[in-house]
C-alpha cells in the first residue's frame, strides 16, 4: 500500500487549512468574529472618564480587552438618547492593559484630562468648547488588542459588537454613532469605516494618511458624511489629506467638509474637537437608513464649520 511521507502530509494539511493569524496566546482563524464580553454590573454610572475591562472571544480563546468610557453631564440630564463618539488611539497604544497610553493624544486625551496638547500650533476656534464640561455624547476609547491593528477586519467586528452593547446598556442613540481618530487613529478611522460603512452616522479624520485607493474607497463611503481635517504645516500629511479631498471632490461625495487649520501642525486636533460648529454639523448627521438618501446638506452649518 502506498504511504505518504510524513512531511508530505504536513504540507498538505497546511495548504488546505483556512487562513490563520498569529496572536499572543494561540493561532486563530482569520474569519472568526470577535465578540466582547463585559460584566454589565461593573459598567460606570457616574460622571467622567472610566475604564472598562473584559475579553474578546476569538475561536474559543480569550483575549483581554479594555476600553475607556466617558459619561458627560449631558448623559445624566438628557431626556432623549444621546450620541456615541468612538475615538481610535495611535499605534503606540496597542496592547491589553487599558493603560494611560490610550489617552495620551487626540479626543481621548481631552476626555480623560480636559487638557490641550502643548505641541499644538495654529488657529483655534472662536468660543472653544471645554470637552469634559460641554460634551454631549458618550465617549468610547477602545484599546486595540496586542497582535492586531485597527486595519484588521476582525477589529471592526469587535468594535461594532462593543458599540451595540454600549448603545443598548446606556440607551444611547443607535443612529448617531460617530467614529474619529487622530494621526494613525485617523488613518484607521478610514479603514474601519470601509469595513462597516453602514454602522456610523459620520466620521471625523484628523491629520491621518490616505487610504490605499482613495477614488475607489470614497465610492464605498458615498453615503457616509465625512469631516476631513489637516494642519497647514503638517508635512506629508497635507498631501495625504489632499488625496482624500480630491477623491471626495471627484466622486463627488454628497456630504463632506474639508478643513485646513491655518498655521496648524500635526497636533492641532483640538481646533476640531473644541469647535462648536463642528459638533453641530456632526450631530446633525444620522445613519443612512434613518434619513432619506436625498436629504439636503445643511450648507449654513457646513459653512460655519469650515
Amino acid at each position: 500500500m502506498f504511504r505518504f511521507p510524513l512531511v508530505a502530509l504536513i504540507l498538505l494539511a497546511i495548504m488546505t487549512a483556512p487562513a490563520m493569524a498569529v496572536v499572543p496566546g494561540g493561532i486563530y482563524r482569520n474569519d472568526d468574529a470577535l465578540t466582547v464580553t463585559l460584566d454589565t454590573k461593573l459598567f460606570p454610572r457616574t460622571l467622567g472618564y472610566h475604564l472598562l475591562r473584559g475579553s474578546t472571544i476569538y475561536h474559543g480563546r480569550k483575549i483581554p480587552f479594555s476600553s475607556g468610557i466617558f459619561l458627560p453631564a449631558a448623559f445624566f440630564q438628557a431626556k432623549e438618547p444621546i450620541p456615541v463618539v468612538m475615538t481610535l488611539h495611535n499605534r503606540m497604544a496597542i496592547g491589553r492593559d487599558g493603560s494611560g497610553a490610550i489617552v495620551t493624544e487626540g479626543l481621548a486625551h481631552m476626555l480623560a484630562y480636559g487638557l490641550e496638547d502643548p505641541r499644538a500650533q495654529g488657529d483655534r476656534p472662536d468660543n472653544p468648547l471645554s470637552i469634559r464640561q460641554d460634551a454631549r455624547f458618550i465617549g468610547l476609547v477602545p484599546q486595540c488588542p496586542a497582535g492586531f491593528t485597527w486595519e484588521d477586519p476582525e477589529m471592526t467586528k469587535m468594535l461594532v459588537n462593543f458599540i451595540d452593547q454600549i448603545v443598548a446598556h446606556y440607551h444611547a442613540d443607535d443612529d448617531r454613532v460617530y467614529l474619529t481618530g487622530f494621526s494613525y487613529g485617523a488613518s484607521s478611522t478610514w479603514r474601519v469605516a470601509l469595513n462597516a460603512p453602514d454602522r456610523f452616522a459620520a466620521i471625523i479624520c484628523c491629520d491621518g494618511r490616505a487610504t490605499p485607493d482613495p477614488i475607489h474607497d470614497v465610492q464605498k463611503l458615498k453615503n457616509l458624511p465625512i469631516y476631513l481635517e489637516v494642519g497647514q504645516w503638517d508635512g506629508d500629511f497635507v498631501a495625504e489629506a489632499d488625496r482624500m479631498h480630491q477623491a471626495l471632490d471627484t466622486l463627488p461625495h454628497r456630504n463632506f467638509i474639508f478643513q485646513m487649520i491655518p498655521g496648524g501642525n500635526h497636533f492641532n486636533y483640538g481646533a476640531v474637537y473644541e469647535n462648536p460648529a463642528v459638533w453641530q454639523w456632526v450631530f446633525s448627521q444620522h445613519r443612512t437608513h434613518a434619513a432619506p438618501a436625498t436629504q439636503p446638506v445643511n450648507t449654513e452649518t457646513a459653512a460655519a464649520a469650515r
